[in-house]
């Protein structure tokens, strides 16, 4: 009966449809990943997760995390202040973007320490700059509810970046450059695209920007940069470190079993696209929601156990058959997967953090774990590459120990008597 009335929740199918084509859109990219595996070398292969690694560093900074304000805003302003907020985010990234193009104009042999050629440097910027307004698309979709337009919207790009990436190796024989060179040029397709629905839908108009809009949309988004930034320490530095002290191709064996990883955290910021929604719109609209929140948080939390299980059991049996040259991969997959599924089970507490506008203390969190991060990592990988596995697993879990007990003192969700009550229902 519980799960019958599960199933035919609209909350839950609109959750599985929105988390669905958000794990299209988001898991491409990893997907796409550990699919190049059989097309290159373990060499081409390290040089691409390079380049990857500055790419998600400047997505994560060239909008200086004002594009997160908007869902936050969403349901409690009128349009023409989204609109307003909208232009804030167009202003900040495009100014960010000139001041980075410039800033590696004036010191090209910072793409040695980056690991590849100068003008790959430049074309990733372009594409994080056509990320924004691509991703501005999908939430407001996603904050509407429109699920056929946000799942067209983000297959249709997939296939297309599939299909160039793909074609550009196979068919012309180019090398991991093929994977820039679609972002590219479907990404300047598609970030037209989305230029031309914004208008359409009324959310870009001349509408006069308040300083005070600025400052609102900033001051949410720039104490999350340290936030980001030590994400990014987390999950790439790693890779920096491991390409100064090894040949290339380690970092390519390290990288499929990160990617791999990668499938439970994908999955985990899919259904984080929605849950944060509607985690936004309980908290708004109901009275006394802790029972129906903590219910979920655990009921997603043993989901993400039981896929992280599914997914390593399968990758042990597949990798010795697809990709064999990457079989040393396998000695860093279980902690990459487990720390990869603490981070998705972070992803369901640190809404609240979000929605109560406690960045300035997450940012504490997540800046001060990722230094004990930095410097284990400049300390032991040098005596194996297999110690950033084990020091990526132990850095994710400090960070949701604080995370849950910080959340815990300003909402309490009683998660204990909570998980009693669930297993209980579980094994009645």
């Amino acid at each position: 009966m519980l799960v019958r009335k599960i199933l035919h929740s609209k909350l839950v199918q609109s959750t599985f449809l929105f988390g669905l084509f958000s794990f299209l859109n988001k898991g491409f990219s990893f997907l796409l990943l550990i699919l190049l595996a059989r097309y290159l070398s373990v060499s081409d292969y390290g040089s691409l997760n390079l380049y990857n690694t500055f790419v998600t560093l400047v997505g994560f900074v060239i909008a200086l995390n004002t594009n997160g304000y908007l869902p936050t805003i969403f349901f409690k302003n009128s349009k023409e202040y989204v609109c307003r907020i909208i232009n804030v985010i167009f202003i900040v990234s495009f100014f960010v973007y000139v001041i980075l193009s410039l800033v590696i104009l004036s010191f090209p042999n910072i793409s040695r320490y980056i690991g590849i050629a100068p003008i790959f440097v430049q074309l990733s910027l372009l594409i994080s700059l056509f990320q924004v307004v691509f991703m501005l698309v999908l939430d407001i979709w996603r904050l509407e509810d429109k699920i056929a337009s946000y799942g067209l919207f983000s297959i249709v790009q997939v296939i297309l970046n599939l299909f160039l990436t793909i074609s550009l190796i196979v068919n012309y024989g180019y090398g991991w450059e093929a994977r820039v060179y679609a972002q590219v040029i479907i990404g300047g397709l598609i970030f037209v695209s989305s230029i031309i629905l914004l208008y359409r839908k009324g959310y870009i108009k001349l509408v006069r920007i308040k300083k005070n809009d600025f400052q609102l949309a900033l001051s949410f988004g720039i104490p999350l940069i340290p936030h980001s930034i030590s994400s990014w320490i987390r999950q790439g530095i790693d890779r920096y470190i491991i390409n100064a002290i090894y040949p290339v191709s380690i970092v390519g064996i390290y990288s499929l079993s990160f990617n791999i990883a990668n499938i439970i955290h994908v999955v985990g910021l899919a259904f984080n696209a929605v849950n944060s929604v509607y985690i936004y719109k309980v908290l708004s609209n109901e009275e006394k929601p802790e029972k129906k929140l903590g219910n979920q948080l655990l009921l997603m939390m043993y989901c993400f156990f039981f896929f992280t299980i599914i997914v390593v059991s399968v990758s042990y049996f597949l990798i010795p058959i697809v990709f064999p040259k990457y079989n040393v991969s396998l000695s860093c997959l279980i902690p990459l997967c487990v720390s990869a599924m603490l981070q998705s089970i972070y992803y369901l507490f640190v809404n609240y953090l979000f929605y109560f506008n406690k960045t300035k203390q997450l940012m504490l969190i997540t800046l001060c774990s990722s230094l004990i991060h930095f410097i284990l990592s400049i300390f032991l990988i040098q005596y194996s590459f297999l110690w950033a596995a084990y020091i990526n697993l132990f850095s994710t879990a400090l960070i949701l120990i604080l995370v849950v007990w910080y959340v815990q003192r300003i909402y309490s969700l009683d998660l204990w008597n909570r998980q009693m009550f669930f297993l209980k229902l579980i094994f009645k």
